[in-house]
Parts: C-alpha cells; structure tokens; sequence
C-alpha cells in the first residue's frame, strides 16, 4: 500500500531534477492539502465522535476531495496526452506511465468515500 510513497520520493526529485512533469508533480503535492480533513476525520471516527462535527468535517472532506482530487482530473489527462512526447527519453516516457498512478488511486479512494458518504445518507433517511 506504501508503494505510491516509496515511488513519489524517488521519482518527484527526479523531475524536478530533469525539468519534466514539475506541473504534474506541483498538481500532485497540491492535492495533498486535502489530508488535513481526511486524518480529522479518521481522528475523529476512531474516537466514535458523532453529532455535527462530524456530518461537518464529512460535508467538507467530501468537497474538497472532489474539488481538488477529482475535478482536475480530465485537465490533467488533457495536459498528459497533449504534450510533446518527442521531447522525452525513452526512461522519461516510461517513467511518466507512473503519473496515472495517483490519478488512479484517487479515483479508488474517492469510490469508497461516495460509498461511505452514500451509507450514513441512507442511515440518516430511515431515521427519518
């Protein structure tokens, strides 16, 4: 599960380095900033925190997930396969195979937190 760390210290660096997808590096260290909301609220689920702080910390780990993590996406693809290839390597082409491993893993963990957010909604209808 750690892998996508393992290759993000090692491969950023790297394209800093080379002067190649500092964007897409640059977009990928931006999303991060959702982490804050997301470790809250794993915080505040392990210590069976309830009421309206937590419907206030989902409500917003869910906008700004999909703010930041999903809505870029097609832009980033667009960007991706737009670019000129020829300028590449042919380590460097191969090398930015891996930037679709984020997008990927944010798309998976978006699924489970729709999933999740689709649950307690339920829940909270059948109270009703």
């Amino acid at each position: 599960m750690m892998y996508h760390h393992v290759l993000s210290i090692i491969l950023w660096p790297y394209a800093f380095y080379v002067d190649r997808a500092v964007v897409a590096v640059a977009y990928f260290m931006i999303t991060e900033s959702t982490n804050l909301l997301l470790n809250f609220r794993w915080f505040l689920a392990e210590h069976e925190a309830g009421g309206h702080g937590i419907l206030i910390v989902n409500v917003l780990t869910m906008i700004s997930y999909t703010v930041v993590r999903i809505l870029p996406i097609p832009w980033f693809v667009w960007m991706m396969f737009s670019m000129d290839w020829s300028q590449l390597t042919a380590v460097q082409k191969t090398l930015s195979v891996s930037l679709l491993v984020p997008l990927a893993l944010n798309l998976f963990w978006y699924k489970l937190l729709l999933g999740k957010a689709l649950s307690m909604l339920r829940k909270g209808s059948a109270k009703a």
